[in-house]
């Protein structure tokens, strides 16, 4: 869980910063979407951040989601 909220901190503030170039790579390893969201959620549960933060992280995750998938939609 540690790593996702790592992984999840590290994107935040790349999902402000998206350039639309299509050539932009984003490794995420092996942790999908859902596990970041299942995971972010299980940490606000736990008392590790506020709801204002739990919102703001999960909508980032999704927008990047969108974006990535987009991307990928767009290139083949």
């Amino acid at each position: 869980m540690f790593k996702a909220l790592v992984l999840v901190a590290a994107l935040v503030p790349m999902a402000g910063c998206w350039n639309g170039n299509p050539t932009t790579n984003i490794d995420l390893g092996s942790v999908s979407f859902g596990q970041q969201l299942i995971d972010l959620k299980a940490a606000y549960e736990q008392g590790a951040m506020n709801e204002e933060e739990y919102q703001r992280l999960r909508s980032a995750i999704v927008s990047l989601e969108h974006v990535l998938t987009k991307e990928a939609g767009a290139s083949r």
